[in-house]
């Protein structure tokens, strides 16, 4: 086989394929999913044809074996690299989810800071309508005051939120 194979006739390989293939598979297979011993058992005869003019072979199914169990070792390690690289993924995840979940903190404790700035009617007003989803008819009627007065305090609440911040940057 090997000297057809080496004489550049498919036939050889053709022949050691059709020999070992179903054994090499099997072999492969105990170890690696169906997908992934068939591209091994192939990269194996693959393998053989490209370097078939270098090859010295003594014992074929050794040396088939053997590239064999070569090749499942190297995807079980590129396995392994991948999963460290998800693991690593998911880290940085959680980091960025840990920094925004912080940024949120941090803007709620501002929010809240501007909130006990404002004049007690104003913040009020601004917390039903903003917090409580009121309407302005809503907040006039629940405090006995003029729509007006509603949109003039919200107005003043948004002017001082736009100025407090303006002066903590």
């Amino acid at each position: 086989m090997f000297e057809l194979i080496k004489q550049d006739h498919p036939q050889g390989l053709s022949l050691l394929i059709d020999r070992y293939w179903s054994e090499l598979y099997k072999k492969a297979s105990k170890i690696l999913p169906t997908d992934e011993s068939e591209d091994l058992v192939q990269q194996v005869f693959i393998g053989i044809w490209k370097n078939r003019e270098g090859l010295m072979i003594t014992h074929v199914r050794g040396f088939l074996h053997q590239d064999l169990k070569f090749k499942v070792l190297q995807a079980l390690r590129k396995r392994k690299v991948q999963q460290e690289h998800l693991s690593l993924m998911e880290n940085i995840q959680f980091v960025n989810k840990t920094e925004s979940i912080i940024s949120e903190k941090e803007l709620r404790m501002e929010i809240e800071d501007i909130l006990q700035k404002l004049p007690s009617r104003t913040k009020e007003v601004f917390t039903l309508s903003r917090f409580e989803n009121l309407s302005n008819k809503e907040i006039a009627e629940k405090l006995n005051i003029s729509i007006r007065t509603v949109e003039k305090q919200i107005s003043n609440a948004l002017i001082s939120f736009k100025r407090l911040k303006t002066n903590n940057l």
